[in-house]
């Protein structure tokens, strides 16, 4: 550097390409032709160097001439498809534009489903069932619809199955070489799925049937299999034994008095224990009872080892086995060569003492339950009005109301003591008994309700509902009359009776006041020392890490982006498991990065006022979010953001682009929220999946996209939902992520810029920048930006800031004015133009000599082109600019 009053001579920095780093820019249009350079300034040139751009090689196409025969010529390879190029291109023009309408009519006709094949075409709609549909026209005409695509899929199945007859016919199985069983399995597994796709194309059209339904009808609807009727043959009877029960729940009722009245019988309280005599509820009853719906015979299992108990345990199973006996529900049976016998474990009951539970997870496996809804916790905080009186009510042995059929009693056997028992009431472990229950209950609620008593039912727990003390008091009362005269024992010790705003139930404590859902203390505590005992360690077994992560996802409704912090710990279950071969018992490491988490969790397990406010799905803003291979786009209402990939972007999976432009979506206008809800719109179902499931397990890089999005949100206290949106309707995002190239993000180099950085930094703020040009961490977008400080730099005051300035060449005379204004100082980047209107003006401002960035193709880089249009031509200027009259004088009269 020479002395303030010599002038400079010219320097010059030679640079190739390949070392320089291409990146962005900034708003407006930058670049014409320069004129002549200024003498005595400084001046830089980067060498160019030739580019080279790889070619694709061609693919080459295999022809089959059976395969051209039936599906047409292959013009194009798909290489990356296992099938014949023929195969693929016909089936992915069909798929995209379906057979013509002669085609599909002829293939239709040619492989109907008729005579004994019929079975595989559409069920019919149950003619007890037309009648009450006839008022709901636009149920029919979708059931119609769907009984089409059902009798194609029938023809296909028809189509397959003589392919595959003829194939496996022994003339013609004996021509085939052995290979071809691989290509037997694949024609099967293709067969068990369309077979399987017709199935469920008839649950589709039961499932959109039924909400027509009363709700008697409903109840006879659940159960019934599918055969050549779509709700099955028997839906008559089962409709008639559904409407008998249902009278008999409101004869019931009738005939207990003053239902609604709470005088009329006082409830007793927890204290006022009623001594019930306990049922015998095993052989003793008239009716039938329960037979288990296997969908395979299952094996006999006539001998088992017994477990080995300590002397302590021992002495828990003999009082529960004596209980069992003294209540009906198991008897000792001899010995029978037919016989299923399980294993059998004690768990601690929450109030205290120990629950006998059979271990039937073998028996399970032969059994198919039906799919169905229990209310949970979610329930709750959808009717937990604000300021809601709540009471619990309990069911004594529940189950043990429910008789097994003595068939079938052989299959729920145990050995204890070299003694055989057998269940003859509905067990625990039973992968049908909740389903069992709750369509016993099922009349005693839905009558309840009617009469407009609110209830949410878990099996034989009651959370009882009132907008105020007595009309939760009526609830509790009604409730109590009709269950101890249908046969229930109200258990007095479990039930909270009297109504209060805040009561436990399901593990949790809900409160109506606050609209809050909390971990109860004995339980938090409980978490927490399990918390410290595993982050203390480093090895575990992966039985005992997965029970850890089971307990922390337990208590997730209660906790506030719980579940984010419980993804780590499930990706080293699962990589644990794959490394185990899925052995349970092997032994994980458990890695230091596992200790953030493992912190975040000992935080909230202490604080006893933790609590989660329940959501109300009031969204304080609607953001839409886009992705496409060149940029992100978003918009809020009026506003709108875009931006384009980086390099390295550019090679992500489309779903991680989507992910990353929801992020940018959100900081673009959130930034300045906290402590509300928000609604994210994308057209992306694995973005939208790995944002409201916080993350995943097996893709790393998407889980921590989700991770960062929602640490962002836990900063401000912020709640997210992301919906789905068509693309066709999420029309701005998806036009600002595909904006046309254009001459807005051109930026210095890395190369340039460094030198500019070495020469005049470093600076506090780049005020005319993007997330991807900015060349401090500081900066300012003219558009709303994930990553900005501000947007519109001329909105801020730039006193206190050293700033970098490279604006559109079209707002220089205004960047002048406003340095001016504001006695502003730092860095200017402007095309070297002395014509220039603005020209004397900079000049006037100086405070150093300028540097001279002489034409280069690698001077500026553009994420969206590889040179600027005018890189032969286009000089920068760079020089220090103060608005300051001192500064500028004191410069000015010794340049």
């Amino acid at each position: 550097m020479t002395s303030a009053g010599e002038p400079l001579p010219s320097t010059e920095i030679l640079a190739s390409d390949h070392q320089l780093t291409e990146e962005e820019t900034v708003p407006q249009n930058r670049g014409s032709e320069p004129d002549p350079e200024a003498e005595g300034n400084r001046s830089v040139s980067f060498l160019d160097q030739p580019i080279t751009i790889p070619t694709q090689s061609e693919s080459t196409s295999c022809v089959n001439e059976t395969i051209d025969e039936l599906f047409g010529t292959c013009e194009k390879s798909s290489p990356d498809s296992p099938w014949t190029p023929a195969l693929f291109n016909f089936a992915q023009n069909i798929v995209c534009s379906g057979l013509t309408e002669d085609r599909r009519s002829k293939l239709l006709k040619q492989y109907e489903a008729k005579d004994t094949l019929a079975i595989l075409g559409p069920p019919k709609l149950n003619k007890l069932l037309i009648p009450a549909l006839k008022s709901s026209a636009s149920v029919i005409k979708r059931d119609e619809y769907q009984s089409i695509s059902q009798a194609q899929v029938a023809a296909s199945l028809n189509a397959f199955g003589l392919a595959i007859s003829f194939l496996v016919s022994p003339e013609i199985k004996q021509l085939l070489p052995d290979e071809a069983s691989l290509a037997f399995r694949q024609l099967a597994d293709g067969f068990h799925l369309l077979s399987d796709h017709q199935h469920r194309l008839s649950l589709a059209r039961r499932a959109f049937i039924k909400p027509s339904l009363s709700l008697v009808g409903k109840n006879a609807v659940d159960n019934a299999p599918v055969d050549e009727w779509l709700f099955g043959s028997s839906f008559a009877e089962g409709l008639k034994d559904a409407q008998a029960c249902e009278k008999a729940a409101r004869d019931l009722l009738r005939s207990t008095p003053n239902i609604a009245k709470p005088n009329a019988q006082p409830y007793r309280h927890p204290q006022q224990k009623q001594q019930n005599p306990q049922p015998k509820a095993s052989g003793n009853s008239k009716a039938p009872g329960y037979q288990i719906p296997f969908a395979s015979p299952p094996p006999v299992r006539s001998f088992l080892a017994e477990p080995n108990f300590s002397t302590l345990e021992a002495t828990h199973c003999d009082n529960e086995v004596d209980r069992l006996l003294q209540k009906g529900a198991i008897n000792i049976v001899d010995y029978t060569p037919d016989q299923f016998l399980s294993p059998f474990f004690l768990r601690e009951k929450s109030s205290g003492g120990m629950r006998f539970i059979l271990n039937l997870k073998e028996l399970n496996s032969h059994i198919s339950p039906p799919h169905f809804k229990l209310e949970d916790w979610r329930t709750v905080i959808r009717l937990m009005l604000p300021d809601t009186h709540m009471a619990t009510l309990d069911i004594e042995d529940a189950y043990l109301l429910v008789p097994i059929h003595v068939s079938h009693r052989k299959f729920l056997r145990f050995q204890w003591r070299e003694i055989f028992y057998e269940f003859a009431v509905l067990p625990f472990g039973l992968s049908t008994a909740p389903f069992i229950f709750t369509k016993i209950i099922r009349p005693v609620t839905s009558f309840l309700r009617e009469e407009g008593f609110e209830s949410i039912v878990y099996l034989d727990d009651f959370l009882l509902l009132g907008s105020s003390i007595d009309s939760c008091r009526d609830n509790v009362q009604a409730h109590i009359n009709l269950l101890s005269a249908l046969g229930f024992i109200i258990n007095y010790n479990k039930s909270e009776l009297i109504p209060a705003k805040r009561r436990k139930y399901l593990g949790f404590i809900f409160d109506s006041e606050n609209q809050s859902i909390a971990i109860p203390p004995e339980r938090r505590e409980k978490l927490l020392k399990m918390i410290l005992d595993f982050s203390s360690k480093s090895f575990s077994s992966i039985r005992d890490f997965a029970g850890m992560i089971g307990s922390l996802v337990s208590v997730c409704p209660a906790v506030r982006y719980g579940l984010l912090y419980t993804k780590l710990f499930e990706r080293v279950k699962y990589l644990a498991l794959l490394k185990s071969n899925g052995l349970y018992s092997a032994k994980l490491s458990i890695p230091p990065f596992l200790q953030e988490d493992f912190k975040w969790w000992r935080s909230v397990l202490s604080n006893p006022r933790q609590a989660n406010t329940i959501c109300t799905g009031r969204f304080i803003l609607e953001i839409f979010s886009d992705a496409s291979l060149t940029g992100w786009g978003a918009s809020c209402g009026s506003l709108r953001s875009h931006g384009w990939w980086s390099e390295d972007d550019k090679s992500l999976h489309i779903n991680a682009l989507e992910l990353k432009a929801a992020f940018f979506a959100i900081k673009c206008f959130a930034s300045n929220l906290e402590n509300c809800e928000i609604l994210l719109r994308i057209d992306n179902t694995t973005a939208l999946s790995y944002i409201n499931r916080f993350g995943s397990v097996q893709h790393r890089l998407l889980s921590s996209i989700a991770r960062d999005i929602w640490q962002w949100c836990e900063n401000k206290n912020i709640f997210l939902f992301a919906s789905y949106i068509a693309s066709a309707e999420n029309t701005i995002a998806d036009f600002e992520s595909r904006r046309p190239d254009a001459d807005t993000e051109w930026s210095l180099s890395s190369k340039a810029f460094n030198f500019v950085l070495e020469e005049f930094g470093p600076f506090d703020i780049d005020l005319f920048a993007s997330l991807i040009n900015a060349k401090c961490d500081l900066y300012v977008s003219w558009i709303p930006d994930p990553g900005s400080f501000a947007v519109d730099a001329f909105t801020l005051p730039w006193e206190n800031f050293y700033f970098y300035a490279f604006p559109p060449f079209i707002l220089i005379p205004k960047v002048l004015r406003k340095i001016i204004n504001d006695e502003a100082e730092g860095i200017l980047i402007v095309p070297w133009w002395p014509s220039q209107s603005w020209f004397p003006l900079f000049q006037r401002l100086l405070v150093s000599k300028p540097l001279i960035l002489h034409p280069s193709k690698s001077l500026l880089s553009s994420p969206l082109r590889n040179r600027h249009p005018s890189h032969k031509t286009l000089s920068l200027g760079v020089a220090k600019l103060s608005g300051k009259r001192l500064r500028t004088a004191k410069y000015q009269s010794h340049p």
